[in-house]
């Protein structure tokens, strides 16, 4: 038996794709669920994940690799604050919270962000309900608990920490009224009868990062169940990848692009129908296929940023580096960040110029305020790409909002040596 079986029963039950997650780690993860039943038979393991369904959710959770932070990605929640209570004017009635669903919630880092954003921004416990949903319980365990290391707090925020947290044991412990805002459930997004689980309507829905996971067909399902669950005129906050779909279904942005914050408008509705069920049969996506059932409103798929990149370019990889920094800065100035996106993963996913690839998605995360992912972004293009002077510019002003100057030094020595290295060698070729 292929491997590969597992694989795509995995993507069927969880709803991602493969070459988003990557096969390696998709892989890894099955080889070690299977070690730890002690199983080295693929077809075992099959029949077990099939029949158990404790075995098949502590394969996801070997898989699901939470990695967030508090704040992370200041922007949303900088353009929630400053608009929260005309939100909360215009959106909820006379006595009703503002409901805001967070998934998937991860370790809870994001939905206590919110939580802490609603207080910042003058709202009061009970004017306001957070649920939080993830497909691992594992993590939902954590979030619960609310017990947080220095590592959750890498982006900076002392002064959150200071206020509604109690410093245990070389740990943060979130304060009881702000835990207790949070409810928290498992659940999955492109499961069955996710709707009816969930209950009622939200005013705004963070579902960030998420979407780029998923294969064409079950982002327009999951994006339909998010359009489901919010309210006309709410709020829906993604991640930089996920934006290009919005568009196609009606959305419009709210605010600075960077927060990737947009409004469900009334005619959402017009840009969604029936999608052919024998298309997902065809690729063999039971799981959606349950769900077409359920609902039928699921908008039609459009070429993805990547399927675009494949019809108007023969292979990225085939340009020359120069001729890719242009492209990709042509991209970035006109802020076609979706696309750059795409063409990244792709030169990635292709094992091609992935140091140039690393550098503009590292600018993209510079751009959108994530310090902690553009340093680690920067630092993996030049380890793959040594002489990237600009890089090290970033890592330098970096180093500097961080408030390390020793650090900020060295990596503007680093470039200016690159820098006179350049120089020399042109005027010897000269």
């Amino acid at each position: 038996m292929k491997i590969e079986l597992i694989v795509r029963y995995l993507q069927q039950q969880m709803g991602m794709n493969p070459d988003a997650v990557g096969f390696d780690t998709m892989k890894k993860a099955i080889f070690i669920a299977m070690s730890a039943n002690e199983l080295n038979d693929l077809d075992g393991y099959y029949q077990l994940i099939q029949q158990d369904s404790s075995a098949l959710q502590k394969l996801i959770e070997t898989v699901v690799i939470p990695e967030t932070s508090f704040f992370r990605d200041k922007k949303p929640f900088q353009v929630l604050k400053s608009n929260l209570r005309p939100l909360y004017r215009a959106l909820c009635d006379e006595g009703e919270p503002l409901k805001i669903l967070s998934v998937p919630s991860s370790t809870g880092e994001e939905p206590y962000s919110i939580a802490m954003t609603c207080l910042e921004a003058g709202l009061k416990y009970g004017e306001f309900e957070i649920l939080a949903c993830d497909i691992s319980q594992r993590v939902l365990e954590v979030a619960e608990r609310g017990l947080y290391s220095d590592y959750s707090f890498r982006g900076g925020c002392e002064t959150y920490q200071q206020r509604y947290f109690t410093h245990k044991d070389n740990l943060f412990q979130i304060n009881e009224s702000l835990r207790n805002s949070v409810t928290f459930f498992q659940g999955n997004l492109i499961g069955d009868h996710f709707i009816d689980k969930v209950a009622q309507k939200f005013h705004i829905i963070f579902c960030r990062n998420l979407l780029i996971y998923f294969d064409k067909n079950t982002k327009y399902k999951a994006v339909s169940v998010i359009d489901s669950l919010l309210h006309d005129e709410g709020l829906l906050v993604v991640g930089h990848a996920d934006t290009a779909i919005l568009s196609n279904l009606g959305y419009r942005r709210f605010s600075d692009q960077l927060s990737f914050t947009y409004v469900k408008s009334h005619n959402t509705q017009q840009a969604v129908v029936k999608i052919d069920n024998s298309t997902l049969a065809e690729k063999g996506k039971r799981v959606m296929a349950a769900l077409v059932a359920a609902r039928t409103d699921i908008a039609p798929p459009q070429p993805s940023d990547e399927e675009k990149v494949s019809a108007t370019t023969t292979s990225v990889s085939l340009k020359s580096s120069r001729n890719l920094i242009q492209e990709f800065e042509a991209l970035l100035l006109n802020n076609e960040i979706c696309r750059l996106t795409a063409l990244c993963l792709r030169l990635i996913k292709e094992s091609h110029e992935s140091g140039i690839a690393n550098h503009y998605l590292a600018r993209i995360a510079f751009l959108e305020g994530d310090m902690q992912l553009a340093e680690e972004r920067f630092k993996k293009a030049i380890y793959l790409r040594p002489d990237d002077e600009k890089a090290l510019h970033f890592l330098a002003e970096i180093s500097k909002k961080q408030g390390d100057e020793a650090a900020a030094q060295r990596y503007q020595q680093r470039a200016n040596r690159i820098k006179a290295r350049t120089s020399q060698s042109l005027k010897s070729s000269s």
